[in-house]
């Protein structure tokens, strides 16, 4: 299961991730991104492998303000092999795959 929940009003703005595991009722991930951040996190979802460790990462991009706020979220793999991490994206220009690209204006609904 995942989920997020975006903070328009927040100072800065942000959005919570959320990921959760029912067959085990784990909670694995729970991530706080702010406005004017864009990286790639690990959610800990991993899957183990004879020769490497695969993780499942969340790539994101969140800026502009309350008027223009861009979002893009979406998931790349990480493969962790001995001591070499190498990335879906660097590989393959599908990944990471996104599933939000948006841009929106919150202005007259927060006023």
């Amino acid at each position: 299961n995942m989920d997020w929940e975006l903070n328009v009003g927040g100072e800065p703005m942000n959005i919570n991730f959320h990921i959760e595991d029912e067959l085990v009722s784990n909670d694995l991930f729970d991530y706080k991104i702010e406005a004017g951040e864009a990286d790639e996190v690990g959610t800990g979802l991993i899957i183990p492998l004879e020769i490497a460790a695969v993780e499942l990462m969340l790539s994101y991009e969140l800026g502009g303000t309350i008027d223009k706020l861009y979002m893009k979220f979406g998931f790349d793999l990480m493969a962790t092999v001995v001591i070499a991490e190498v990335y879906c994206s660097s590989l393959y220009s599908g990944c990471p795959l996104w599933f939000l690209e948006a841009e929106e204006d919150f202005g007259e609904i927060c006023a």
